[in-house]
């Protein structure tokens, strides 16, 4: 049986300025339109990581999102100032972000590059395969821009949808020679993040992720 992906947040960093954090999978970043906020305390809130940070620290300014299946690092800022100053980093396209994923296909070239419109407006997502089996690949990706669901939409409609990604056409049952590997979220992880500053946060594979990686690379047919 695989391993959960790790359900609590871990507090990267802390410093005057950021909070940075890694969120696991099946945890908002912010109140959902159908979620509402009255006890701080209360189990559902317990699944928002704004909701979660504010319980830990009096000020939390939400910087950017990751999706609720999406693990990974996160930057939250301490100041209205420090929130200001990131937005119009993330706005100017100023924060390096790296995520990694596993999705269907064979890529015929190593390196791709994503260039196509997402609700009309141009959006650009690198994608670097890193290793290559029949049952699918493990691709390191690096947007360039920063629309809603980019990379998982760069990927599916590249003919390459990530695993786990109902969504968009993902599998969630991935086939070996014997057996079956099941894949229940997005297969997708915010690695790192890097600041104008030169700061630099990284975020490790959770478990699930973890786990999926190694079952392709030990039961795939390598190409």
């Amino acid at each position: 049986m695989r391993p959960q992906g790790e359900f609590q947040p871990q507090i990267l960093e802390t410093n005057s300025r950021w909070i940075v954090v890694s969120k696991p999978s099946g945890m908002l970043t912010i109140p959902g339109r159908d979620s509402l906020v009255k006890n701080p305390m209360a189990q559902e809130d317990l699944k928002i990581l704004s909701v979660w940070l504010k319980n830990k620290f009096k000020s939390v300014w939400v910087v950017h999102r990751l999706d609720r299946e999406t693990s990974g690092v996160l930057l939250f800022a301490r100041t209205q100032a420090d929130h200001r100053t990131a937005a119009i980093w993330f706005q100017k396209r100023q924060v390096k972000k790296v995520y990694h994923c596993l999705a269907s296909g064979v890529p015929l070239v190593p390196i791709m590059k994503v260039n196509r419109l997402i609700q009309g407006v141009p959006s650009v997502s690198q994608v670097e395969v890193r290793e290559r089996y029949q049952e699918g690949f493990f691709a390191r990706v690096t947007p360039r821009t920063g629309r809603r669901h980019q990379i998982r939409i760069h990927l599916a409609s590249s003919g390459y949808p990530i695993w786990g990604d109902s969504y968009y056409g993902g599998v969630r049952e991935v086939s070996f020679s014997n057996e079956s590997l099941t894949v229940d979220r997005v297969a997708l992880h915010a690695s790192t993040l890097e600041l104008p500053t030169g700061e630099k946060f990284e975020a490790s594979f959770p478990g699930d992720f973890s786990f999926w990686l190694d079952e392709l690379r030990n039961k795939g047919s390598r190409v």
